[in-house]
């Protein structure tokens, strides 16, 4: 299911990066602040029991990226880890129910961009994408139908990503990148209970270092 998608994507980067004899490899480390999480809800399959509605609380992201730098496109490949509580449990369609928990994700990207360089301000706006993979591990306890067992193994899904922000140049190899980031990840199937698909936006704060 996700084999097309992700060997389109790394097919685009090996393309773009093809041409530039003069691209630069770099290696970058970021922090997300998120701005929303959108509702969500845990899907109980089995027959007679409840769904649930979710807030997610997240928390800092972290990042890390390998790529190469072509000039106008850039290519690359990033390691992601966010970790979210998860609170204000509610039946569908009723009241508040008892319950709490937490979800690490870990995600696999591949990302092109496309940057612009302002003439003469060490400048450049930048905008682009991904697709990649992401595990779900989830700890929920005391909500009803739904506990630990329901989700004692780490499942994998779909997960894509638009992007958008500003690189300052801060010395000839080092660079100060910031920008705003929608992602999301579709249904992720635990087998006893599906997560429905999450969203994030986040602002994004990082160091980027050119060899």
């Amino acid at each position: 299911m996700l084999t097309k998608p992700l060997s389109l994507s790394m097919l685009a980067c090996v393309l773009a990066a093809g041409p530039a004899a003069s691209a630069g490899i770099y290696v970058e480390a970021a922090i997300g602040f998120p701005v929303t999480t959108t509702d969500t809800f845990f899907d109980d399959v089995q027959g007679g029991d409840p769904d649930f509605d979710v807030d997610f609380d997240s928390n800092t992201a972290f990042y890390g990226a390998i790529g190469i730098d072509g000039g106008l496109l850039r290519s690359e490949l990033e390691l992601t880890f966010r970790s979210a509580d998860v609170e204000n449990f509610s039946i569908s369609g009723g009241g508040p129910s008892a319950g709490s928990g937490s979800f690490d994700t870990v995600s696999l990207m591949t990302n092109l961009y496309l940057d612009i360089p302002v003439p003469a301000t060490g400048i450049s706006v930048w905008a682009g994408g991904g697709v990649g993979v992401v595990q779900f591990d989830g700890d929920v306890q005391s909500v009803t139908t739904l506990d630990d067992a329901d989700f004692e193994n780490a499942e994998y899904g779909f997960a894509y990503q638009i992007r958008a922000g500003v690189t300052i140049d801060l010395t000839r190899n080092i660079s100060l990148n910031t920008g705003y980031r929608y992602w999301r990840a579709e249904e992720i199937d635990f087998g006893s209970a599906s997560l429905d698909s999450t969203e994030l936006h986040s602002i994004d704060v990082g160091l980027r270092f050119t060899f």
